[in-house]
């Protein structure tokens, strides 16, 4: 096979390969700047190891080290012996799809430094196999865009996505799936737009969604669900709009919407909030006004009592007239939750006719009165169990905080 590829690639060509070619062994890659003298760029795609089972001979891809673009699609998999991808030195760009496989030495990418433009599809890790010793991307700072989707999948030691902070678009979908050691989405502080959806679930160690502050727009779905411990959306501040449906599924641990406070309902044509078994408050605004003027199908179920059907958020929304929210930071409560009383403050001495009511989560009215101080004293021990708010009014605002009537 090597006799008839000189044959065939003889001479010092700067491209070689159209119709690509899979590597299986150290000898192959070692000999390649023998065999194609000169090439520079590889036409057709490259397949580093195979399918079919742990490559344990290939060590290094040093052979490479000439080669400045692949036009097809590079793919490094089931290499086991390869610690680093340092042979891809001068490597800029990648026509095709970077698919990268149960490499189970590789902790980063190191070696791929220099590209700086990717056509297709990134994956790496696959939920047939992941690559178990990698701990971050380091390695793509200098891609700013991917011209496919971004796939990050079933890699068990990653920590980080560090490696990706100059990307800003993704022209497919982003999925991260099933990355138990993951704690956050720093990596992802520049990206401002996907194209397609956006897929977050399974076994990770997110507590919010920080990492993602710079997401502006999605032209698809968004669905977050089975992330146990996930807390809150922070992180998803400046989301604006999306193309498609909401979904927020069985996360065990998300207690609080934070993080959504700008997302416009009108961009969303499906929402459903269920099974987030903490989840007692959906009073913000986006949630507020798609039930109220829902543009397709709306589903809250099995959330914890507050946020547990349309009803019980569609009441609370219509009292509260989320529209005329000035803030939901402004006063604050404590202790909270709480059995007896609560010290309910302002930042500011109140203004003359400033109201303070108490509701619970069917809109009912449980006490009202007026205050002048910025610290309140409310006695709650008459209250039953369960989820209310504050809302305090004057002429000029209408401002609103929750509190937890725990059981004495």
């Amino acid at each position: 096979m090597i006799i008839g590829l000189v044959l065939t690639y003889a001479g010092f060509s700067q491209s070689c390969l159209p119709e690509g070619f899979i590597f299986n062994t150290q000898s192959e890659i070692d000999n390649f700047p023998e065999i194609y003298p000169g090439c520079t760029e590889i036409e057709g795609d490259i397949q580093i190891g195979n399918f079919l089972g742990s490559n344990f001979e290939i060590t290094n891809l040093n052979g490479f080290s000439a080669i400045t673009s692949i036009k097809g699609r590079l793919c490094i998999v089931d290499c086991d012996s390869l610690k680093n991808l340092n042979g891809l030195w001068n490597l800029k760009f990648i026509g095709g799809k970077l698919i990268i496989y149960d490499n189970d030495l590789l902790t980063n990418l190191s070696g791929l430094d220099n590209v700086i433009s990717i056509g297709n599809t990134v994956a790496i890790g696959s939920p047939s196999g992941g690559n178990i010793s990698l701990l971050n991307l380091s390695g793509l700072e200098r891609v700013s865009k991917i011209g496919g989707s971004l796939s990050i999948d079933n890699n068990p030691s990653l920590l980080s996505l560090h490696g990706l902070e100059k990307l800003d678009s993704i022209c497919g979908q982003l999925t991260i799936v099933e990355n138990p050691s993951l704690k956050d989405l720093t990596g992802l502080v520049e990206l401002e737009y996907v194209k397609s959806s956006i897929y977050i679930r399974g076994e990770n160690l997110l507590t919010d969604l920080d990492g993602l502050n710079s997401l502006v727009h999605t032209d698809g779905e968004i669905w977050i669900y089975s992330n146990p411990h996930l807390k809150n959306l922070k992180g998803l501040d400046n989301l604006i709009s999306i193309g498609g449906q909401f979904s927020l599924i069985n996360n065990d641990s998300l207690n609080s919407l934070t993080g959504l406070e700008n997302l416009g309902a009108e961009s969303i044509d499906d929402l459903e909030i269920s099974y987030n078994a903490l989840l007692c408050d959906c009073l913000i605004p986006f949630v507020c006004d798609y039930v109220k003027i829902p543009n397709g199908p709306l589903e809250i179920k099995e959330n914890d009592t507050g946020c547990n059907s349309i009803e019980e958020v569609d009441s609370v929304c219509l009292y509260l007239s989320i529209g005329e929210f000035k803030s939901f930071s402004e006063i604050k409560v404590y202790p909270n939750p709480s059995s007896s009383t609560i010290t309910i403050t302002t930042p500011t001495t109140p203004e003359k006719n400033t109201t303070l009511t108490m509701i619970d989560i069917t809109g009912k009215e449980v006490l009202k009165f007026e205050i002048t101080q910025k610290q309140n004293l409310i006695d709650i021990s008459g209250l039953t169990q369960g989820v209310y708010f504050a809302r305090i009014t004057n002429d000029k605002a209408v401002q609103v905080t929750k509190f937890i009537k725990s059981p004495r």
